[in-house]
C-alpha cells in the first residue's frame, strides 16, 4: 500500500508543472503551440494553437521514449472565454511507424501565472496568462533569462518584455511590448 501510494505520488509529481518564481512574476517555461497541422498526432491528440506544453526541455526525450501506451504530457490549456489558463494532461501515444514528434510549429517562453504587487511585472501591466518570449532582445528559453529584467533593473538598464496575451472580446491572441521601459 506504501508503495504504491509514492508511486502515485512519484508519477503525478513529474506530470505536475513546475512553477519558477522570480521578484516580478510566477509562472512557467513552456513551448507555446502556434501552429498544429491537420495530419500530425498532435491534431490527432486534440493539442490547439495556444495550447502551452509545460517542462519543455525534456519533452523530445520523453516523445522519442514513448510506447504504445504513450507519455502524458502536462500543459495549459486556455480557458478562451476568461483567458485564463488550466493546468491539464494529454496523452500521446504514436502509431506504428510514425515519428515521435508532435509536428507543432511554435516558441519557447514563460507562461505568466501570477504577477507580483509592485513589482516590474506588475509596472509593465502584464497580467497572468501572458505569455513572454522575448525581454529586451533575449529570446526566453531558461529561467535565467527572466532574470536579466531584475539585472537590467539594479543596472538602471532599461527593460522591455514583449509579450502575448489573449483578448476574449475579439477571440484572438496579439503581440504587444511592455508600454515602458523601466529604470531606477
Amino acid at each position: 500500500m506504501m508503495l504504491a501510494v509514492l508511486l502515485f505520488a512519484t508519477l503525478t509529481a513529474c506530470n505536475a508543472p513546475t512553477v519558477v518564481s522570480t521578484s516580478w512574476v510566477d509562472g512557467e517555461m513552456g513551448y507555446r503551440v502556434t501552429m498544429v497541422p491537420a495530419d500530425s498526432a498532435a491534431a490527432r491528440h486534440g493539442l490547439h494553437p495556444g495550447d502551452i506544453l509545460a517542462e519543455p526541455a525534456p519533452l523530445p526525450q520523453r516523445l522519442a521514449d514513448a510506447g504504445a501506451r504513450g507519455v502524458a504530457i502536462p500543459l495549459y490549456r486556455l480557458d478562451a472565454a476568461t483567458g485564463i489558463y488550466q493546468p491539464a494532461t494529454l496523452t500521446i501515444a504514436f502509431r506504428d511507424g510514425e515519428a515521435h514528434r508532435l509536428g507543432t510549429t511554435g516558441d519557447l517562453g514563460f507562461l505568466v501565472t501570477t504577477v507580483k504587487r509592485g513589482s516590474l511585472g506588475a509596472r509593465a501591466e502584464l497580467k497572468a496568462g501572458d505569455f513572454i518570449p522575448k525581454i529586451n532582445e533575449t529570446f526566453v528559453h531558461s529561467v535565467a533569462d527572466l532574470r536579466l529584467v531584475d539585472a537590467a533593473y539594479e543596472k538602471g538598464e532599461p527593460v522591455l518584455i514583449h509579450f502575448t496575451r489573449w483578448y476574449p472580446g475579439s477571440s484572438s491572441f496579439k503581440d504587444a511590448v511592455s508600454r515602458r521601459t523601466f529604470v531606477k
